[in-house]
């Protein structure tokens, strides 16, 4: 299975580029590396952070009561952990 890799051009000032080469040298990357692993660290982010609960007091009392279970108590838990996330499926 061959992957083909897609370019992004970045037009950034030499101050920016500047603060990407230190960071990336810090961490023993060059500037590619650092930023799509940084790029890619932030884009789970946002992808994790879209998760909105609406939930009447009902439904949030039961939601707290799971959350105060053990994990192994909390089959829920247990599933949600088993569950690959989006980024690494195939």
């Amino acid at each position: 299975m061959s992957v083909d890799n897609t370019s992004i051009i970045l037009n950034i000032s030499p101050f920016q580029l500047e603060i990407i080469d230190s960071a990336s040298k810090i961490l023993g990357k060059n500037s590619s590396e650092f930023i799509m692993d940084t790029a890619i660290e932030e884009a789970k982010e946002v992808i994790l952070n879209q998760v909105k609960f609406n939930l009447n007091k009902k439904e949030y009392t039961q939601f707290l009561n799971k959350l105060n279970k053990t994990a192994s108590d909390n089959f829920s838990l247990q599933e949600l952990l088993r569950r690959v996330e989006p980024w690494k499926k195939p």
